[in-house]
Formats: structure tokens, C-alpha cells, sequence
């Protein structure tokens, strides 16, 4: 479960510059996997009623600023901290 932005233009910006400097570090198979801007709430693995409760009937819409970003490795060690300016 995740939340999308309606206006996804930057984080497209983004990710293609993310691309282009963190190419060797990503996995063969994510390279044509097709790129949605978005904010993961839980896995398939821990969703429950709780959860899709918050997301559907809780949960308002805000507006936000990113101001870090991390890069994890798929062992989840940290491969690079960008802060956002």
C-alpha cells in the first residue's frame, strides 16, 4: 500500500537524474521495470485491516517537502545520502 502525488513531473525528473548517476548499483532486473513517484506505507507482507483502514478512511492529503534521500542497496546497507535543497 503506498501513496501516490497527483503531480509526479519532478520526481520523474529525479529518478532519470538518479538513473543516470546510480547506474551500476541497480538491479538487472528493475531497469525497464516501469516507474511510479510514491510513498511506501507496508508490503504486501504486513497489511492488515488496520492499515488499509488508516489509508482509506484516515488519511488526509498535505503538502510536503522532501529534504533527504537515501539509497539503499538491495541488502538494505546505505549506499548514498543526497539532502535536497
Amino acid at each position: 500500500m503506498y501513496i501516490e502525488p497527483f503531480d509526479t513531473k519532478e520526481f520523474i525528473r529525479l529518478k532519470q537524474l538518479f538513473d543516470q548517476e546510480l547506474d551500476e548499483y541497480r538491479l538487472e532486473n528493475t531497469r525497464n521495470r516501469i516507474y511510479k513517484p510514491h510513498i511506501t506505507l507496508c508490503t504486501n507482507d504486513n497489511i492488515n485491516q488496520n492499515t488499509y483502514d488508516l489509508a482509506h478512511n484516515i488519511f488526509h492529503s498535505f503538502i510536503g517537502e522532501i529534504k533527504y534521500i537515501w539509497v539503499y542497496n538491495q541488502n538494505m546497507e546505505l549506499i548514498k545520502e543526497y539532502e535536497l535543497k
